[in-house]
């Protein structure tokens, strides 16, 4: 798999783009040039732009094309459906806010817009932006004072961001599922493969994003050398470990795997699946043309295989989610899980320790809640308080906690393999959220 990385260390203010080898993206390089010597090649009335300010166009763009790269992908052969699937997953998968994904589409933009004005062959066919007028501000003016506030200014908007993307929301409860949604969900993605449900319950016990599920090991690794299975946590009278892992932003970040989570991850996927599909990865997949493309070798390690020994993507848990909307009637998707589960740890570690839960704590529970969520900012642990509080208001609570059991899944025709795992994953579950001991780092 090709990885794009930049050479700053140069005497030039341009970052240089790389792949492996040294061999440089020609194109990229000739539109960071062009963006900072030569503006108007980029764009008509474009202005200059600070080092820093093409530093961070570069690292945009960059972003962008590593995330086709890892689909298995160039830049070039990307379409505006391929395009928009990854803005949406960044939205709805990992909580990218809509300011944010609007600065990413402009400076994609210019770059696509930039291989169109060279004649370099892509793919890329952007949506036209719309031109919309507002009322100027008094100190956008700069003699204000004589301003008429009825003046308009023309702006171009941003079509490739939804505006809901950009609507204000302080709490989480369009993200939330019931007790009864999620053994229902649980037990369609254990029909449709295992790993699907495994990876879900992990995520709702972890509140790993998309991206975060995926680096979980199977093994010692070099970021997690001390990284135990369930057999050893249990020998050593472990509680839980820290997974180090990269969050969104290519940061590193630490959360806490307890020993239940990793019972779930052995009993219900490694101990009665992994074997035969590591097989199926080495005799099916890796001679396979999408493997080659991939660089995936037999020396390789994935601890998520589906049923044909192929590694999980990102994309393909995303299917699953939707595959089960589709056919359970509610939406759902992997940063549910990320949702429902902190609103049911942050109830119980409230009540545990008798804390009225407002805004007005929000630095007690926020010191607490981030070490596990992995954010920094103390408005996402306001907007969890402020779930929690109206779905209480509300009288929803009590669906949202282990002790609801489903009811609707006793009208369903289920093998006893099914219903075997089933009842496991409910048990363990209510033991998880009920005895969940958190060791602050």
């Amino acid at each position: 798999m090709k990885h794009l990385k930049f050479n700053r260390q140069t005497s030039s203010d341009i970052p240089i783009p790389y792949y492996k080898g040294g061999v440089v993206d020609e194109h990229f390089l000739s539109f960071l040039t062009a963006r900072y010597h030569f503006p108007n090649q980029v764009r008509a009335n474009l202005k200059p732009c600070l080092s820093r300010t093409l530093c961070n166009i570069a690292s945009n763009v960059g972003f962008l094309i590593n995330i086709f790269e890892e689909n298995g992908f160039s830049y070039l052969e990307a379409n505006y459906e391929t395009l928009s699937h990854v803005i949406t997953t960044l939205y709805e998968d990992e909580d990218w806010k809509g300011s944010s994904l609007k600065v990413y589409a402009g400076h994609w933009r210019m770059f696509y817009d930039y291989l169109s004005k060279k004649n370099i062959p892509h793919n890329m066919i952007l949506p036209a932006r719309n031109e919309i007028k507002r009322k100027t501000r008094k100190d956008e003016h700069y003699l204000s004072h004589t301003a008429n506030s009825s003046d308009l200014v023309s702006e171009l908007e941003e079509t490739m961001i939804p505006r809901s993307y950009l609507t204000h929301i302080d709490d989480y409860r369009e993200k939330v599922i019931s007790m009864d949604q999620w053994f229902e969900l649980e037990n369609h993605l254990r029909i449709q493969d295992p790993v699907y449900a495994t990876m879900a319950t992990v995520m709702l016990q972890t509140f790993l994003r998309l991206g975060g599920i995926f680096q979980v090991p199977i093994a010692p690794t070099r970021r997690n050398p001390r990284w135990k299975r369930y057999a050893q946590l249990k020998q050593k009278n472990e509680s839980s470990q820290p997974l180090e892992y990269i969050k969104k932003g290519q940061k590193p970040e630490v959360c806490s795997i307890h020993i239940y989570t990793m019972q779930i991850i052995e009993e219900d996927y490694l101990s009665l699946l992994y074997e035969n599909r590591k097989k199926l990865y080495k005799e099916k997949y890796v001679p396979s043309k999408h493997a080659r493309k991939q660089g995936r070798t037999e020396k390789d390690t994935y601890i998520w295989l589906n049923k044909n020994g192929t590694p999980v993507s990102p994309r393909e848990l995303q299917s699953a989610f939707e595959h089960a909307s589709e056919a359970l009637g509610f939406a759902v998707t992997p940063h549910f899980m990320r949702h429902t589960g902190a609103c049911q740890i942050l109830y119980h570690y409230v009540k545990k320790n008798k804390i009225t839960l407002s805004v007005d704590q929000s630095t007690i529970v926020h010191t607490w809640l981030k070490n596990q969520l992995g954010h920094s900012n103390i408005s996402t642990t306001e907007h969890y308080i402020r779930t929690v509080n109206r779905l209480e208001a509300e009288s929803c609570i009590a669906e949202l906690l282990p002790q609801a059991l489903p009811k609707n899944l006793k009208d369903h025709m289920l093998s006893d393999k099914h219903i075997e795992a089933f009842e496991r994953t409910v048990d363990q579950h209510r033991l998880f959220f009920e005895g969940f001991d958190y060791q602050a780092k």
